[in-house]
């Protein structure tokens, strides 16, 4: 943190959460002070209103503040994950002309929503972008904090002169004077306790004294909870006395009369309004009126009330769940009050021009937030499952007033001691794998779950009469979405991928989370911050990373990712996104380790690496382009091709092949000699080429100056020389009705992946084994007629082929597998996207990049790959447990 930033006059206050008014007011001193080095300012208050205590909204209002004033057009995320990527990646477009300030306060306010997560925090900052966070010191989040190394600031205790300042400067605001004797007990109350919100509260209660007071009466307490004990204790005697008045004028015959003639008589005992109006009028500006949920509610204006309200009226964990419990039944209209009303949401007819009636909702967001909480929090946890999470009606409203993200923060709290609930597992993956459509349209909440579930649902029936079914819930909310309150079109059966099957990790850049270790107390404070506890202090976050460019590690993308490359030593991967930009990830650490700028406009929609991944390769249509990693210097390009160029290393990444898509020219560079070309030739082939659009295939790996190449859809591939610059041999395929799909190699097999007629007019996969030593034909290895194959991988070791199947029509991507030894064929996942690039370093690290998106998908398909249920060799006749098959003939029985 630069010094002109670390300034004593953005820590004047120590306890509590005071410090929002005071830092308001030193801002604009800090703002206008600063104003010549143009710093720009923002200031959330965490815990002001309700939406400000959720960790993913807060970083939600944080981007979008930040998209407007750096990248307009950017769009952003909803998920916590994707907007940490996004905010840091925002963060890196602040200018050097401009600083940038980001002050949050009040972290410890932080709802339990995602744990608080506080572990972006710890990520390295641009020079120029400063972090300035408060927090108790008793706080779980301190220990966060100092994770990250920030510098420090603990406010300091307010001084005597101080003190007697601002005690006479209230004074003669409001035109009062104090007796010697109340003015000295009150300048030694605040000696006793030198923190900003004690003075004010302990001034709220001296203005209550009057110059005839007793000295004996008067008493402030030397601690802010005591203060708070004592304003609590004048409270309920002053109404007491009130109560007592009431309950006389009640005893009194006449009296009732007229009220009764007056006012009918609610046919319920409710507190009278006049004790509320009092109450409120008591505490003051103990009491806030903020607006939350899109209407106005009252909320402590400081926490440290309400904390001390709970110790002293809900003393044991009963009474707490008490107040929880009616607060659940005022929601669910189970209250003794009749006349409260609490719908899903309130409908409007709305009448237009020429077009008739419309409805329109305004959803009831207290209820919509308020009942999961309360019941989870008075452990009604089965109530909650039945009304909330599994009730249809209730969670189409709160997709659609609210998001499904925050189902999604529902279903987390839906947790029984020693049992394991299978309906929320399935139910989440279920809405996890729905949530890109329910974010654009919620309505469509029972054509999903139905389409998902559906057939789930229908095999879930008992073995045996008066067997338990596997789901408690699901049938429930199944046969509510055929009743919605809104018109729906719901599949007849399953027509979506259900939930299940192995899960990917998304890889967004500065989104790896480290779960802090929370401990209670001060923590590893100095002597001095720990000396008042609950003290407020400010971290200074300015971090100096350990990144491979400069201090600062490099966020991820914040536009669609239109290209994938693979490292040729060790799992490392680039991508590149639509403004041209580049990221060098690190799959092992999942982060990005640097990235480079654009250049001339390229965007690329291929990169390669090469010469020990010192050299990236990028071709944009038909433009090709040679850069420098180190310095991103363009050591080649070229961009008068007619035909697009598709381009593969060899030589260990020495030489670079380039084929035309076309054509039959291949060119060959060595990039150890600045890229220097080698061969320029022509490439001829037992049967001429058709060619057409993405006509060459080439193999991803290479073994010695070997390149596999071969024209899709053709019956024969050709092993290429790259030194030689001529084609060593060609390897046909063993029928002639074969199209071939895809070509790879490794150490031991040249792999044709060939397309033939099957049964009843389908089609099945044939995988062509030739040696790489003498190109004779070896074996063959059978697909499936399900096999759809895009693109073909190999794992480093050469004992897996991987292959992605993407379908653009249905929008789903199978992942396929075959054993190269034991010629196992096995479906390992499939989920809903359509995969535009993939690669396999080795079966852990399985690396895609889907269309539309801003992330990397990361499959570790250990798990799976000697699962033999997931095999499917049809063409293999079933032997489990039978250890030899004899053929019957014609043997009479």
């Amino acid at each position: 943190m630069t010094e002109n930033v670390v300034e004593t006059r953005l820590s004047p206050s120590k306890s509590g959460l005071e410090t929002g008014v005071k830092t308001k007011t030193n801002l604009k001193h800090y703002n206008t002070d600063t104003h010549a080095q143009a710093v720009k300012i923002l200031v959330h208050f965490i815990g002001l209103t309700g939406e400000s205590r959720n960790i993913r909204l807060v970083l939600q209002s944080l981007c979008i503040q930040l998209a407007e004033a750096y990248s307009p057009h950017t769009q952003l995320s909803e998920g916590l994950p994707q907007l940490i990527n996004e905010f840091h990646s925002l963060l890196g477009l602040v200018g050097a002309e401009r600083s940038l300030m980001v002050l949050l306060d009040g972290l410890d306010e932080l709802s339990e929503e995602h744990d608080a997560d506080l572990s972006w925090i710890s990520t390295p900052l641009p020079p120029n972008v400063h972090l300035i966070l408060s927090a108790t010191t008793d706080s779980p989040c301190t220990h966060t904090l100092q994770s990250a190394h920030p510098t420090v600031l603990s406010l300091p205790p307010l001084s005597p002169d101080d003190i007697t300042a601002a005690l006479e400067t209230k004074l003669r605001t409001d035109q009062r004077c104090l007796q010697e004797q109340q003015w000295q007990l009150l300048v030694q109350a605040c000696l006793s306790c030198p923190c900003p919100l004690y003075l004010e509260a302990a001034y709220s209660e001296s203005r209550l004294w009057t110059s005839y007071s007793s000295q004996v009466s008067l008493s402030l307490p030397a601690s802010l909870e005591g203060l708070y004990f004592s304003l609590l204790a004048r409270l309920e005697r002053e109404l007491g006395r009130q109560l007592e008045l009431l309950e006389l004028l009640a005893r009194d015959e006449k009296v009732l009369q007229e009220v009764t003639s007056c006012h009918s008589s609610p046919s319920h005992s409710r507190v009278p309004y006049v004790l509320w109006a009092r109450l409120k009028h008591d505490l003051g500006q103990h009491l806030t009126e903020v607006r939350t949920d899109r209407t106005w509610v009252y909320r402590w204006t400081h926490c440290e009330l309400g904390d001390v309200c709970i110790k002293h009226y809900l003393k044991t964990d009963d009474s707490r769940m008490a107040v929880h419990a009616d607060y659940a039944d005022y929601y669910r209209d189970k209250s003794q009050h009749a006349h409260i009303f609490q719908p899903l949401a309130w409908t409007l007819d709305e009448e237009e021009d020429c077009e008739g009636m419309t409805k329109s909702y305004r959803f009831n967001l207290r209820k919509l937030h308020g009942l999961p909480y309360h019941l989870v929090r008075s452990s009604q946890i089965l109530s909650f499952l039945s009304e909330c999470i599994f009730n249809y009606e209730f969670l189409l409203h709160k997709a659609w007033g609210l998001s499904v993200l925050d189902i999604e923060e529902d279903l987390k709290k839906a947790v029984l001691p020693d049992k394991v609930l299978v309906d929320v597992e399935v139910l989440s993956g279920a809405l996890e794998m729905s949530r890109e459509v329910l974010l654009q349209d919620p309505c469509q909440l029972a054509s999903q779950l139905m389409g998902r579930l559906g057939q789930m649902v229908i095999e879930d029936r008992p073995v045996a009469k008066g067997d338990p079914l596997k789901f408690s819930y699901l049938h429930s909310i199944l046969a509510q979405c055929t009743q919605s309150s809104l018109p729906v079109l719901l599949p007849s059966s399953t027509c979506l991928l259900p939930p299940g099957g192995l899960q990917h990790t998304l890889l967004a850049g500065n989104t790896l989370h480290i779960l802090p270790c929370f401990c209670s107390g001060v923590g590893s404070f100095s002597l001095s911050e720990a000396r008042v506890k609950g003290q407020r202090v400010l971290y200074a976050v300015q971090i100096v990373g350990i990144a491979v460019v400069g201090n600062l590690e490099p966020a991820g993308h914040l536009t669609n990712v239109t290209a994938l490359g693979g490292a040729q030593r060790g799992p490392f991967a680039v991508t590149s996104e639509s403004d041209g930009s580049l990221r060098f990830w690190d799959l092992e650490q999942r982060r990005i380790i640097r990235s480079l700028d654009p250049v001339g406009g390229v965007v690329g929609d291929s990169i390669t690496l090469g010469l020990d991944d010192r050299m990236l390769i990028i071709c944009m249509g038909q433009s090709l382009q040679v850069r420098e990693v180190e310095s991103g210097r363009v050591v080649y390009s070229e961009s008068d091709s007619v035909d697009v160029p598709i381009v593969t290393t060899t030589c260990e990444g020495q030489l670079l092949v380039i084929f035309y898509d076309g054509s039959h020219r291949v060119k060959v560079f060595d990039l150890a000699s600045s890229c220097s070309l080698l061969h320029c030739t022509a490439i001829s082939m037992e049967h001429e080429a058709i060619h057409k659009d993405r006509s060459i295939l080439l193999s991803n790996s290479s073994i010695r100056d070997y390149v596999l190449f071969a024209y899709r859809s053709g019956s024969e591939a050709a092993v290429f020389s790259a030194r030689g610059g001529a084609v060593l041999s060609v390897l046909s395929a063993q029928h002639g009705a074969a199209s071939i799909q895809a070509v790879e190699m490794t150490e031991d097999y040249l792999l044709l992946f060939c397309r033939y007629p099957y049964k009843r007019g389908s089609e099945i996969i044939h995988i062509e084994l030739f040696s790489t030593v003498s190109f004779l034909y070896l074996r063959s290895i059978l697909g499936c007629s399900q096999d759809c194959i895009s693109q073909v991988s190999g794992n480093q070791a050469g004992t897996h082929a991987v292959a992605f199947c993407p379908s653009p029509h249905t929008g789903i991507t199978e992942l396929v597998t075959w054993n190269l030894e034991t010629e196992d064929h096995k479906h390992i996942t499939r989920f809903p996207a359509v995969l535009t690039k993939g690669l396999c370093f080795d079966l852990r690290l399985c690396l895609g990049i889907c269309s539309g998106e801003k992330y990397l998908r990361l499959w570790d398909l250990t798990s799976r790959i000697n699962d033999q249920a997931l095999t499917y060799n049809i063409h293999k006749p079933r032997s489990e447990g039978t250890e030899e098959i004899i053929p019957m003939g014609k043997t009479p029985r």
